[in-house]
């Protein structure tokens, strides 16, 4: 017998998937019903790492912009913003990466990119400070490559949670 019905009451006899994509309607008890994948969860989640995955590439764009008018000595005045954006994209980054590991991603990647995104904000604070007068395009360069590498990571684990919620392939099928 069903928790929550009468002895004479009918009973569903259909899967759990049936019911897994629609809200309680009305009633404290959870529904015996639904149980399983929950799509109102997956759908919250994947909308997240939407808005999330839109920040980093919005704020990539204007990071490399800015970038590359400060590479020119041009703008320096707008240090500030760039030092902002690359802080957006680095949250960005993290909700990302918290969603990766509630999707469940491989867990190294996952660590990989929440340490990147505290060596992108570590780097980007103090390059001033390192290797001073000719030898500071060196950090300047690392600079651009250490953020380009977290906008990919951001790309990477966002594919791989959409994948994980389709129950899509990871590998690519060469045939």
């Amino acid at each position: 017998m069903v928790r929550g019905c009468s002895p004479g009451a009918e009973t569903r006899s259909r899967p759990a998937e049936d019911d897994a994509d629609r809200p309680n309607p009305g009633g404290s008890e959870a529904d015996p019903f639904i149980t399983g994948h929950n799509r109102w969860r997956s759908t919250t989640l994947s909308r997240t790492v939407t808005v999330a995955r839109g920040l980093v590439r919005l704020t990539a764009i204007v990071q490399i912009v800015l970038g590359v008018l400060f590479w020119t000595d041009n703008a320096t005045g707008l240090i500030p913003l760039h030092q902002f954006s690359g802080i957006i994209l680095v949250l960005a980054l993290e909700v990302i990466v918290f969603a990766a590991a509630r999707a469940g991603v491989d867990r190294w990647l996952v660590v990989l990119a929440g340490i990147w995104g505290v060596v992108v904000v570590v780097l980007g604070l103090s390059q001033d400070s390192l290797l001073q007068d000719s030898a500071h395009w060196v950090i300047e360069v690392l600079h651009l490559l250490v953020g380009i590498a977290a906008i990919g990571q951001a790309e990477a684990l966002a594919t791989r949670i959409q994948q994980q919620a389709t129950g899509a392939s990871r590998e690519p099928r060469l045939s």
